[in-house]
């Protein structure tokens, strides 16, 4: 699941938030845990491969708030600056089982 967000009005500090690579399971604890956060939908979309891809929408005080709600985020969130087009990774949360190797292979290069 992949998540890119971007400042939506100019005017009003309102955010939208992409979630791409959505699989049918996944998709309503999403959209359960967004609603818990104030996210609303705005719009979805499914693709060939039935993966979704689910926008939302949210009014946050200012930018700042923004980045925090993020990095308590448990999936990887990036931040498109308009201004700039630069692409800010918020978080670096990534999803699966650690390798089984992990621990011996950290032992062995210490």
């Amino acid at each position: 699941m992949e998540a890119t967000c971007w400042k939506y009005d100019s005017q009003k500090p309102i955010y939208r938030i992409q979630f791409d690579k959505v699989d049918g399971r996944s998709k309503e604890r999403l959209i359960a845990n967004m609603s818990k956060s104030g996210w609303s939908v705005s719009g979805g979309a499914i693709g060939e491969t039935k993966e979704y891809s689910i926008l939302f929408t949210k009014e946050f005080e200012t930018t700042q708030h923004l980045f925090k709600w993020a990095r308590m985020f448990d999936a990887c969130v990036i931040f498109l600056e308009k201004e700039s087009g630069e692409a800010v990774q918020l978080n670096n949360k990534k999803r699966g089982r650690p390798r089984k190797n992990e621990k011996e292979t950290n032992r062995n290069l210490d």
